[in-house]
């Protein structure tokens, strides 16, 4: 069992590896998300960095919990505009019901 989310990244926009994080809002365990290979890229604002463009799916595994489980996951990204400005961490809930 896992659960993928997955960005789509506006032409001209990028999603920092570094920001990416998921935890579960209510204190289980997670295993470490599974992140593809991402591209270099240096800016202004953090220098080199791995980032994505286009399109980024997250794997994360929950095999270790238990059936019929809800996880809320809290989920954090940041992203920037190319050679124009960042934008401030995002942060969004999702709720998963595990069958």
């Amino acid at each position: 069992q896992s659960v993928v989310v997955m960005w789509e990244i506006l032409p001209g926009y990028y999603l920092y590896r570094q920001s990416l994080t998921v935890t579960s809002a209510s204190g289980l365990p997670l295993p470490a998300p599974i992140f593809p290979e991402g591209q270099l890229h240096s800016d202004e604002f953090f220098g080199e960095s791995e980032v994505y463009f286009d399109r980024v799916m997250l794997k994360i595994p929950l095999t270790d919990l238990p059936e019929h489980t809800v996880v809320d996951l809290e989920i954090s990204y940041q992203g920037c505009a190319q050679d124009r400005y960042c934008y401030p961490i995002q942060n969004t809930t999702l709720p998963i019901e595990l069958p």
